[in-house]
């Protein structure tokens, strides 16, 4: 395997920015294993869709936008977050922060801080409509007892579905970076090198 240290492509870069934006729609450390179809819905009104793996703590999200594609593979288990380019055969390297809420699941805690709405279909699964004010947000979950992180969110600026859901087991290899790839690593600056002038 060949390590670059280069700054990375401008898609993988859009990759990072979309998914700091919806941190909330991967929210699921624990979750049972299952597939499903992922819908990102913006302010604009368009639509960006996908693909979700979840295996215990793993997870594969998959982003297209026209004929490109990128994957973040999420491993808190090894301490790291992989951001794959298949259309230039490279993959990014980045720190998973243990405190990333993107990965919380919906628990008791989270239940007892959320005013219950109702109850709705969502992918055929039964859920519980809830409504969270974040930070003076107000953001609502559809929360199923099938699948432990939530099934749809709805914010202010846009939100999120899961389509086609499917459980079952997935095949571990899912949520590798491809060792025939190269890897990428971006450049360290000179105030985090740790050498002192």
């Amino acid at each position: 395997m060949y390590v670059q240290h280069v700054i990375p492509h401008r898609g993988v870069l859009a990759m990072l920015l979309l998914t700091a934006s919806i941190s909330i729609a991967t929210s699921s450390a624990g979750a049972a294993d299952f597939s499903a179809d992922l819908v990102l819905n913006g302010k604009d009104a368009k639509s960006v869709t996908g693909k979700i793996y979840v295996q215990g703590d793993k997870i594969r999200q998959e982003i297209v936008e026209g004929e490109d594609k990128q994957i973040m593979l999420f491993r808190p288990d090894k301490g790291l977050i992989w951001i794959v380019s298949p259309q230039e055969e490279m993959y990014m390297e980045m720190p998973y922060q243990t405190d990333n809420k993107r990965f919380e699941k919906w628990s008791a805690e989270r239940e007892s801080n959320a005013k219950l709405l109702g109850e709705e279909t969502v992918s055929g699964f039964s859920c519980k409509k809830y409504e969270v004010d974040e930070n003076g947000e107000k953001i609502q979950y559809w929360v199923s007892d099938k699948i432990s992180l939530p099934l749809k969110v709805q914010y202010k600026d846009g939100g999120m579905e899961y389509k086609n859901i499917k459980q079952g087991q997935i095949p571990d290899d899912m949520f590798e970076a491809p060792p025939e790839y190269n890897k990428v690593v971006m450049p360290m600056s000179p105030d985090s090198s740790g050498e002192s002038e």
